[in-house]
C-alpha cells in the first residue's frame, strides 16, 4: 500500500509541493512535540539558516557549535556572516562538553566578542547535557538552539528534544529517523521568530523606479525588548533624509534588520521628539477645533458653534463642534541634545528598575531635558527639522 501511495504520488506533484499535505505534515509535528509552530523546509541546512537570519545577529558574531559535528552546521554559520567558535566534546557520547562551553563564553565575553548563540547537537541521536546547557544559556543571556537532525523522537529526562531550546531544527534526509529524501523542520514556542521564519522564503528583488521624489519605509518595533508588559508592536512609516541619490539602494539595504541607534544617531547631535501627550483640561471650541471668532453682531455669542444642526431630529450630531476636553495630542519638541548612547543597559539602570518601565534590555539613548509622551506609548526621535546652533554643546563626560 505504502508503494502504491508512493508512487500515485510522483505523478501527483501538486499535492506534495504546494498541497494541504505540507500544512498537515506541519501540524502534526508541531503537535507530537508540544510547541506552537513547526515550518518545514527543503533541507536540515536550510532550516538553520533560516534560523540564523530571523535571528538577525550582527555581521560577525560568534555561534558556539560543537567540535564533532556535520559541515551542514558550520557552513549555514559562515554564510550568514557570522563565525563559528567550537567548543570540545565529551568522550563518552561525542556531545558538547557542558563545561567547556562555559570556559569558552567566560573567555569570549572577557575578551570583549560576546557569543550570541549556542548550537547544541544530539550526536548520533543521544540527547546533550541540556538541562546544564540551557542554565548556562540562560545565566550568559545566549540563544540556545538545537540540532536534532539525529534525534527525532529522543527524550531528556523526560522531555522531548527540540523543546528545550528557544528553537530546534530537524532533517529528513536518506540516512535520517525518518526519510523524504530531502526535507528539513524548525520548531519553536517562540512567536517573533516564527512569524520572522514564515515569511515567503523565495526571496524576490525589489525594482528600483527609474525616477521618484521620496523613499519611506515601514517599520515596527520589537516590544519583547522592553520592559513593558506589551505584545503588540508599534507600526510606523519613516522618511529616508539625504540626496535622493543611493535612497532606494540605503532603503533595500534596511529590509528585515533590526535598526540600532548608533546606526542613526550620534552623541551631542540634536534631535527632535515626537510624543502622544494627555490634552490640556476643559477648552472650548475655538481651542479645540479651530473655528473662527464669529463678529460681536452675532447672535448672543462670540465663541461657540454658528449652528448647532437641525430641528428635526431633536439631538445634536457627533460631528458638531463642541466644548469639552483636549484629549490625547501628538506633540514636536525640537532641538533635544544627545548625550550618551550605550550598550550595557547596566551602566545606567537602578536596582529596582525605572519606574513604570522596568529593566532596559538593549541600547540606551540619555537625552538633555525632559520627553513627552504617555506611558507606554511610542515617542519618535527624528533628525532636527530646525537646527539650532545656540544650544549645541559637545559633551565628553557625564558623572554617575
Amino acid at each position: 500500500d505504502d508503494t502504491r501511495l508512493a508512487f500515485g504520488l510522483i505523478f501527483q506533484p501538486w499535492k506534495w509541493k504546494k498541497g494541504k499535505a505540507i500544512r498537515q505534515f506541519e501540524e502534526g509535528f508541531a503537535r507530537y512535540h508540544g510547541t506552537k509552530h513547526a515550518i518545514s523546509f527543503n533541507s536540515g541546512r536550510s532550516s538553520l539558516i533560516a534560523i540564523l537570519d530571523a535571528l538577525n545577529f550582527e555581521q560577525g558574531s560568534e555561534i558556539l557549535v560543537q567540535a564533532f559535528t556535520c559541515n551542514a552546521v558550520p557552513n549555514p554559520v559562515i554564510w550568514s556572516g557570522l563565525k563559528p567558535v567550537y567548543v570540545d566534546c565529551r568522550e563518552d557520547d561525542f556531545n558538547m562538553d557542558a563545561d567547556d562551553l562555559e570556559k569558552k563564553i567566560i573567555l569570549r565575553q572577557s575578551s570583549g566578542q560576546a557569543p550570541k548563540a549556542v548550537i547544541v547537537q544530539h550526536t548520533f541521536g543521544i540527547p546533550g547535557d541540556l538541562a546544564k546547557i540551557q542554565e548556562i544559556c540562560k545565566e550568559h543571556d545566549l540563544i540556545l538552539i538545537e540540532d536534532c537532525a539525529h534525534a527525532l523522537g529522543a527524550t531528556y529526562k523526560g522531555r522531548k528534544v527540540g523543546t528545550w531550546g528557544d528553537i530546534s531544527f530537524f532533517s529528513f534526509s536518506r540516512d535520517k529517523v525518518i526519510s523524504s529524501v530531502y526535507g528539513g523542520m524548525v520548531i519553536t514556542s517562540n512567536e517573533e521568530l516564527a512569524k520572522k521564519i514564515k515569511l515567503p522564503k523565495k526571496k524576490t528583488e525589489g525594482k528600483i523606479p527609474e525616477s521618484y521624489d521620496e523613499v519611506r519605509i515601514i517599520c515596527y518595533t520589537i516590544p519583547k525588548n522592553t520592559g513593558l508588559k506589551k505584545k503588540k508592536p508599534e507600526i510606523l512609516e519613516i522618511g529616508i533624509g539625504g540626496k535622493i541619490e543611493g535612497k532606494a539602494e540605503y532603503g533595500l539595504s534596511l529590509f528585515g534588520k533590526e535598526i540600532k541607534i548608533n546606526e542613526i544617531f550620534k552623541e551631542n547631535q540634536m534631535v527632535d521628539i515626537h510624543g502622544v501627550t494627555t490634552g490640556k483640561g476643559f477648552q472650548g471650541t475655538i481651542k479645540r477645533y479651530g473655528l473662527n471668532l464669529k463678529q460681536h453682531k452675532s447672535e448672543k455669542k462670540k465663541r461657540s458653534t454658528g449652528n448647532l444642526g437641525a430641528v428635526t431630529p431633536g439631538k445634536v450630531l457627533y460631528s458638531i463642534p463642541q466644548a469639552g476636553k483636549m484629549g490625547y495630542h501628538l506633540r514636536t519638541e525640537q532641538n533635544k541634545q544627545v548625550l550618551q548612547i550605550g550598550n550595557d543597559a547596566n551602566e545606567i539602570t537602578p536596582k529596582q528598575g525605572f519606574h513604570r518601565y522596568g529593566e532596559i534590555k538593549t541600547q540606551y539613548i540619555i537625552l538633555k531635558g525632559s520627553v513627552s509622551g504617555s506611558k507606554k506609548r511610542l515617542v519618535m526621535l527624528t533628525s532636527p527639522m530646525r537646527y539650532s546652533k545656540v544650544y549645541n554643546h559637545e559633551i565628553k563626560s557625564i558623572k554617575k
